[in-house]
């Protein structure tokens, strides 16, 4: 299984460039200001498959070409096998979405949607359908979600004596105590950073409670302790998901 900061890594900058790309489409960030925290320490990442772009471009490039592009608004998606909620199809490009762990959905006007996806380092852009596969929630939905999976899970696992987790290794000690954070562009909205946040924390809390079996001793706490892992890891990625995308939403929201 990945490290839990492998995992972190992917879904952690698929939501900045969610949010950042949002920025620069409203002003509140330069290209060259949201490239330098998308791409963290790593030295320039590139985006290939840009419209109208025969050559991968720089990612500064790719974001000041967003407004060319006519996109409006973006959405990260976090899908799973089983769970490809929120991208729009062809089925081969969710499948790929999911083999990726992270998708970035740039809703446009006057064309296909563009489905970014992280290659190692760098991003691809496909082309993308208008079936669609569910919605993911809003904001609020998704924060009433956290807290309530958070009140139940909790509960059971306590009452099951399921929760304790062992000593863990040094890397998975330091991501429970020093989750990732996420840098977030000025003026995204506060009740998202919040939400956002307590995501990160929890996707990291059922990352490292993955590592290991915990204190269940018989295949069924085992499969209970796996089951309510998977609807605390859901919810969180959902929340996810809602917080990074929601000034993307308020702006499509404007656009339509």
């Amino acid at each position: 299984m990945p490290a839990p900061a492998d995992l972190d890594d992917v879904r952690l900058r698929a939501g900045l460039l969610v949010a950042w790309a949002t920025a620069v489409l409203d002003g509140r960030s330069s290209p060259d200001q949201a490239a330098a925290v998308v791409g963290g320490d790593r030295p320039g990442p590139r985006v290939a498959g840009l419209p109208g772009e025969a050559e991968p471009v720089s990612l500064p490039y790719a974001l000041a070409s967003l407004r060319r592009l006519g996109v409006r608004g973006l959405r990260l998606v976090l899908p799973v096998p089983g769970d490809v909620a929120g991208l729009p199809g062809p089925p081969e490009l969710n499948a790929a979405a999911v083999q990726a762990g992270a998708a970035v959905l740039a809703e446009r006007t006057g064309g296909p949607a563009l489905l970014f996806l992280l290659d190692r380092l760098d991003w691809t852009v496909h082309p993308a359908g208008t079936a669609g596969t569910g919605v993911l929630p809003g904001l609020a939905e998704a924060e009433r979600e956290l807290a309530e999976a958070m009140r139940e899970v909790t509960e059971a696992m306590n009452r099951l004596d399921v929760a304790r987790m062992p000593a863990q290794p040094a890397s998975a000690r330091h991501a429970l105590h020093c989750p990732p954070q996420l840098r977030l562009p000025p003026g995204h909205p506060a009740r998202a950073v919040r939400v956002a946040l307590a995501a990160v924390r929890l996707l990291t809390v059922v990352d490292v409670a993955r590592l290991d079996e915990g204190a269940s001793v018989s295949s069924a706490q085992m499969r209970l302790r796996a089951q309510l892992l998977g609807q605390v890891e859901r919810v969180a990625r959902r929340a996810l998901c809602a917080a990074a995308s929601e000034a993307g939403r308020d702006a499509a929201r404007s656009c339509g």
